[in-house]
This record gives structure tokens, C-alpha cells and sequence, in this order.
């Protein structure tokens, strides 16, 4: 008799354990974009240039979305209703060039020598080797560097780059939470998928495997701002996203824009990459390549609470940049060399 009890409670388990598999599904293609819709709208950050002018830095944000037993979908109002990660709060501190960490959210913009001295010319410089290099202070602000040290050249940290480098605030957590990655651009080719650089992400990018469910998730198709005449084949876009498929699985990476979202992947076509991630006429259109402001309101929030609306969106659709000014155009980081805050002494003008 106690045989036949012991048998029942552990097929209660086993049956208990596959009904909460079964309820902690990955969003459909709808649900992420509204998802996604939200992040653009609650933590894409921008700031006001010297010249007046709207800048919207790049940046990433890797965020654990709790599932809603009662809506049977993931919640992501339950991050961005709590006063602990408050958009607002999120927002100030990576337009101060920090890196924003908590156990539900990590994010980050790009940090990119000059545009930091016009983002955040008060924070403080995070490169210590350049203050080992030159030696003027213990401390020092962005602006002071660029007064003091005007032949200092740097190079940047990609925004993807500094959330994976602080992403062990969110592991240890619930693993039943939807990791969200999601970055403005698709990956670039020659530092954060090139697997002979040493800043890549295709090692610390494998983070994300530690939740049941994940998506690494982007809007832009990458191409860089600092050389208009210089444009990443399609054919080294599509290397890149297969690296980044080989280290975290290509079904697990998505392109999401204002129309659609799409894995990357091709159904029954193993190692085939859709060419929507990596085309970037692959969907025409005006603002095709920006997360739609309209959606959100009807996502995932349920609690009376509406998303600030995004009234500068892009309508140069494919424009991948570093920093998009107030004519649109947003995504990709610029130079792609460098890491950590490597600098040199500029030799004659600028520029050479």
C-alpha cells in the first residue's frame, strides 16, 4: 500500500513538473514584437546635442520578463511598473554612459570617444587605461579629458559588449523568466562576431542559455555611421549572424521591426538565415526598421499605464548608425576596433 502511494505522488510530480513546462512557452512572434514595442518605447534613450539637435545612442538591454499565470503570457508591465527598475531610472543612469544593473534589467548604450563628451560630459572617464596612460588624475570626468588631454584618441565599447561584461546581476534568478537581449542593430562583423577579436560577444553571449526560454533580438540591420561610402556586404551580414547562430542557436535570434518580427532561422532548412535579418530591403517601406509606437498601447502593460510615444522615428528606412541625429537614421555603433577603453595620441589632425 505505501509502494502504491509512493508511486502516486511521484507521478503527481512528474505530471506537476510538465504542466509548468508546458505554461512557460517563448512568446509567440506577436507577443515579442509587443514586447520589444515596449522596450523601444519605455528605454530608448536620447539626449539633446550642443547644437540643439536630437541624438538616440545606440544601446542594448537584456531584460527577465516574469510569466502571468492569470494572462498565460509574459508580463513585461511587471518590469517597467516596478519603482525598482523604473524606465526613467533605467534611461538617466546609461545616458550618464553607466551601465544599468539590477537582478531584472541590465543595460547600456554605446560608449564611444567624442560623442560620450556631448552625452554625458559629467560622468566619470571608465577607461582606466587611460588614466593610468596619462596619469593626470585618480578621477576624471569625460569633459575634463577631452580639456586635458585633447590629443587623446579612443576607440569604443560596444553597448551589447558592456551588458554581457555585467550580466551576472541577472543570473541566479528565476530561470522560468523570458530572457529578453534585445540591441538596436544586428551584431557588427569585425569585433563582435569575429571570432579572432578578443572583444567579441560569441563566448559571453552563451549567458542567455542559462533561462529556459530567450531571444536575442534586434531592429537594425548593422552598418556603420563613420564612413558613409563604407557599407557591410550582405554577405559578411550574413556570416556574422551565422557566427552568432553557432554560438546560441540561429532559431533563438529574431529581427524585429514596426511591421513584423521574424526569426532568423529558416523552417526546415537547417543553418539557412533568413535574408530579412540580414537584407535590409528585405521589407520597404517608410520607418520599416523602427519598433512601432502605436502597438504598445495595447501590449503587455494592463494596468492603465501607456508608454511614452516615440514621435522621431526614422524615415530613412535601412540607416544603421552610431548616433542618429534628429533626421533619423539609428542602429550600429561606428568603429568597430578597440575595446576596453583602448586609446592613443593623436598624430597630426584629427582624423588621421
Amino acid at each position: 500500500m505505501a509502494g502504491l502511494c509512493w508511486m502516486a505522488v511521484t507521478l503527481g510530480l512528474l505530471l506537476s513538473v510538465g504542466n509548468s513546462s508546458a505554461d512557460f512557452q517563448r512568446p509567440s512572434n506577436r507577443q515579442l514584437q509587443l514586447i520589444v514595442d515596449e522596450v523601444w518605447d519605455w528605454y530608448r534613450p536620447s539626449y539633446t546635442d550642443s547644437m540643439g539637435g536630437s541624438r538616440y545612442p545606440m544601446f542594448s538591454v537584456a531584460v527577465r520578463i516574469p510569466y502571468n499565470n492569470n494572462k498565460k503570457e509574459y508580463d513585461i508591465s511587471q518590469v517597467t511598473d516596478s519603482a525598482d527598475d523604473s524606465p526613467a531610472k533605467v534611461k538617466n543612469s546609461i545616458l550618464r554612459c553607466e551601465v544599468y544593473k539590477s537582478t531584472r534589467v541590465v543595460a547600456a548604450t554605446v560608449l564611444k570617444w567624442r560623442n560620450v563628451v556631448e552625452q554625458c560630459p559629467n560622468g566619470e572617464v571608465q577607461w582606466s587605461i587611460v588614466l593610468k596612460k596619462w596619469k593626470r588624475k585618480a578621477k576624471m570626468t569625460w569633459a575634463e579629458l577631452e580639456t586635458e588631454c585633447p590629443e587623446v584618441e579612443c576607440t569604443t565599447d560596444h553597448a551589447e559588449y558592456r551588458v554581457l561584461q555585467n550580466f551576472d546581476t541577472l543570473n541566479n534568478q528565476n530561470k522560468n523568466d523570458f530572457l529578453l537581449f534585445y540591441v538596436l542593430a544586428s551584431p557588427c562583423v569585425d569585433k563582435c562576431t569575429a571570432q579572432a577579436h578578443r572583444f567579441n560577444i560569441l563566448t559571453s553571449i552563451t549567458q542567455i542559455k542559462n533561462w529556459r526560454n530567450y531571444a536575442f533580438v534586434f531592429t537594425d540591420v548593422f552598418q556603420p555611421r563613420d564612413d558613409e561610402d563604407s557599407v557591410v556586404p550582405e554577405k559578411e551580414l550574413l556570416g556574422a549572424l551565422e557566427r552568432l547562430g553557432s554560438s546560441i542557436g540561429l532559431e533563438n535570434i529574431y529581427r524585429c521591426t514596426a511591421y513584423s518580427c521574424s526569426r532568423c532561422s529558416v523552417k526546415d532548412k537547417e543553418g539557412m538565415v533568413n535574408p530579412f535579418c540580414y537584407k535590409d530591403k528585405a521589407q520597404a517601406g517608410p520607418s520599416h526598421n523602427l519598433p512601432s509606437a502605436s502597438a504598445s498601447a495595447s501590449s503587455q502593460s494592463g494596468q492603465g499605464k501607456t508608454a511614452p510615444k516615440n514621435n522621431n522615428m526614422n524615415k530613412n528606412a535601412g540607416v544603421s548608425t552610431n548616433v542618429a541625429g534628429s533626421s533619423g537614421g539609428v542602429g550600429g555603433q561606428g568603429d568597430s576596433g578597440g575595446g576596453k577603453g583602448q586609446c592613443r595620441r593623436r598624430m597630426g589632425k584629427k582624423g588621421k
